[in-house]
C-alpha cells in the first residue's frame, strides 16, 4: 500500500535516514496525518570509517548533512499528499531522533516536538490554519537549563505532575543528563516550559547511560506517575576504549514521592536487573488485569516483556474510544475523568504514536491490546465526570 498512498518517498532524498514516525490529526478535517522525522543523509558508497582511540565506531551526526522532517495529509481517499512546504515543516532542517505529538498550549490543535541529536530541539506549534511556527527556542525546550544542545535520544509527553497540562521528559547520550520540562501554560502570550530537571531529580543515575525510550506510567494505579527508562549504549565496542560505561546497561524505573523522583530500579524486581542494550519502550495493559505493562525492545537481542504484578487495591476503568464524527482511532480525544472529588485529570487518547519507543503522549489513558483506552484512579470515579471530548469540532459525544 505505500506507492498507491504516495509514501514511497517518505525522506528527503533516496539517502535519506528516517527516525521515527508520528499520526496526527493535524487540521482537524478527521482523517490520520503522517509525521515523519528524519535523521540525515548517508550515503554508504561515500561512507568513511570513524575511530575513537584506535577503535571503530559510529560516527557522529555532525559527519552527515542535517534533513528536513516532513508532514503528509490524508487527502481522504487512501492517499496523502506531502505538505511539508506549505505547511513550514520543511523549512528546518535537523537530526531528528524523538519526537511526540500533543496539544501542548491547550488550545485543542495538535503540535509537534522533535528532539534532535547534537543540536537544538524544534517545537512546533499548531497555527490552526494548516501551518506551524518553530518555536522551540522561545518555549525554552531547544536546550537544557544550561543552554547546552542535547542528543535527545528519545522523547515523550505526559502530565507528571496532574495539572493538567503536558510535559517533556528527553532522554540523552552519555555524559548528559535526562531532562524534564514542565508546562507552565501559555504567559506573556506563549508557551513556556521550565526545566525542573535538578529540583525533581528526573535526571538522576542517567549521567554514565545512553537512554532512549521513556514514559511516565502508572504501575500502581495510586494517581501518580512513575516514570520508566529505557537505557543501552550505542557503540557496541564502547568497553574497547572508555572503561566507564558498558554496552549493556540497566534500564531506569522511579517513583514520585513529594515532588521528587525516586530510583527504585532495584526493588521492582527480576526484569528490572536485567542489563541489555534497550532502545524501545511501549507500555500497555496486555493482560486485562488493570496494570500496565512494559515491552522494551533490545538491540541485537529479544525484547523484553515486563508484566507488572504489583499488589494494589487502587481502582481502574478502561474506556474504548471509537470515533463516528471524528476519526475512528479517536487521534487527539481527550478525556477529562473526576476521581476522588479532585479536579478533572485531562489525557488524550492514541496522539502522538512515536518511533518504536514511545507512545502516545499521555500516560493515564493507555493503548491497550483491543484498542481500548484504560484509566486508573486511586479515588471513586464519578461516571457523571468522566467523557471524551472529540476531535475535530471540539464537541462531547
Amino acid at each position: 500500500m505505500t506507492q498507491p498512498a504516495g509514501l514511497a518517498e517518505a525522506s528527503f532524498g533516496a539517502d535519506c535516514c528516517g527516525a521515527g514516525c508520528a499520526w496526527l490529526d493535524y487540521d482537524r478535517d478527521g482523517h490520520v496525518d503522517l509525521f515523519v522525522g528524519n535523521y540525515l543523509e548517508f550515503d554508504l558508497a561515500r561512507a568513511e570509517p570513524c575511530r575513537q582511540a584506535n577503535v571503530p565506531v559510529y560516527c557522529s551526526p555532525r559527519t552527515y548533512p542535517k534533513v528536513a522532517n516532513r508532514l503528509y495529509r490524508n487527502q481522504g481517499d487512501g492517499t496523502f499528499r506531502d505538505v511539508s512546504g506549505p505547511s513550514g515543516i520543511g523549512r528546518h532542517r535537523g537530526y531528528a531522533m524523538g519526537l511526540v505529538c500533543s496539544d501542548f498550549d491547550g488550545d485543542g490543535w495538535t503540535d509537534v516536538y522533535v528532539g534532535n541529536d547534537v543540536m537544538e530541539n524544534f517545537l512546533f506549534r499548531n497555527r490552526q490554519d494548516g501551518t506551524f511556527e518553530e518555536i522551540g527556542l522561545l518555549a525554552g525546550v531547544a536546550v537544557d537549563q544550561y543552554g547546552e544542545p542535547q542528543g535527545t535520544m528519545g522523547a515523550n509527553a505526559g502530565d507528571y505532575d496532574g495539572d493538567g497540562r503536558f510535559d517533556l521528559i528527553v532522554t540523552d547520550y552519555q555524559n548528559q543528563v535526562n531532562t524534564l520540562y514542565r508546562n507552565l501554560g501559555s504567559t506573556h502570550g506563549g508557551l513556556l516550559f521550565e526545566d525542573v530537571t535538578v529540583p525533581t531529580g528526573a535526571g538522576a543515575g542517567s549521567r554514565p547511560l545512553v537512554t532512549w525510550g521513556c514514559g511516565f506510567v502508572d504501575f500502581d494505579n495510586d494517581g501518580v506517575r512513575e516514570l520508566f527508562t529505557a537505557a543501552g549504549h550505542l557503540q557496541d565496542t564502547v568497553e574497547q576504549y572508555d572503561g566507564s560505561s558498558t554496552y549493556r546497561q540497566r534500564n531506569l524505573l522511579f517513583r514520585q514521592e513529594k515532588g521528587r523522583f525516586v530510583d527504585i530500579t532495584t526493588d521492582s524486581g527480576p526484569p528490572l536487573l536485567r542489563v541489555e542494550s534497550s532502545r524501545g519502550a511501549v507500555f500497555g495493559d496486555l493482560n486485562n488485569d488493570g496494570r500496565p505493562d512494559v515491552v522494551v525492545l533490545n538491540a541485537r537481542s529479544r525484547p523484553t516483556l515486563m508484566i507488572n504484578e504489583t499488589a494494589t487495591g487502587n481502582h481502574w476503568v478502561t474506556l474504548k474510544l471509537v470515533g463516528t464524527r471524528s476519526n475512528r482511532s479517536a487521534v487527539g480525544a481527550v478525556v477529562r475523568v473526576t476521581a476522588g472529588g479532585g479536579r478533572p485529570w485531562m489525557k488524550c487518547g492514541r496522539a502522538g504514536v512515536t518511533r518504536a519507543r514511545t507512545i502516545c503522549g499521555c500516560t493515564s489513558v493507555w493503548v491497550r491490546t483491543r484498542s481500548s483506552n484504560g484509566w486508573r484512579s486511586a479515588g471513586r470515579m464519578d461516571r457523571s465526570k468522566c467523557g471524551p471530548t472529540w476531535p475535530p469540532t471540539g464537541c462531547s459525544e
